[in-house]
C-alpha cells in the first residue's frame, strides 16, 4: 500500500482481486486525519466536526466489514489526504456464516416476540 500522495485524484477507487478476497481502495486529497484521531475514527459517534454528521458512517462500515470477515484500514497524512482500504474475503468460512445467520435469527425472534 502506498501513502496518500498529492497526485491522488479525489475519490479514486481501485480494486485488486486476490486468491482469498478483494481489496477496494478509496483515496482523496482532503485535509487528512490527525494521528490522534486515527485511533478513534471507527468508534461510534466519533466526529472531528459534529456539524458534518453524527459520527456513525465509519463505525457502521467497520462493523459490516468485520461481520463479513473483512477488514478496513486507513492511511492518512495531514494536509495531503487519506486512503481507505477495504478487504473482503471471497467466501466466508462456513462457521462464521452459520454464527451470523443464527445471530440474525435470534434478533428476529426477539423483535417479534419480545
Amino acid at each position: 500500500s502506498e501513502a496518500p500522495s498529492q497526485t491522488c485524484p479525489s475519490a479514486t477507487r481501485s480494486s485488486d482481486d486476490r486468491d482469498d478476497g478483494s481489496i477496494i481502495s478509496v483515496c482523496d486529497t482532503g485535509r487528512g486525519i490527525p494521528h490522534d484521531d486515527i485511533k478513534r475514527i471507527f468508534d461510534p459517534f466519533f466526529s472531528s466536526d459534529p456539524r458534518r454528521g453524527a459520527g456513525l458512517g465509519l463505525s457502521v462500515s467497520y462493523g459490516l466489514v468485520q461481520r463479513y470477515g473483512g477488514r478496513i484500514t486507513v492511511e492518512s497524512t495531514v494536509g495531503i489526504g487519506s486512503v481507505f482500504h477495504v478487504w473482503l474475503p471471497r467466501h466466508r468460512p462456513m462457521a462464521a456464516r452459520e454464527r451470523t445467520e443464527a445471530h440474525d435469527h435470534d434478533q428476529l425472534d426477539e423483535a417479534h416476540y419480545g
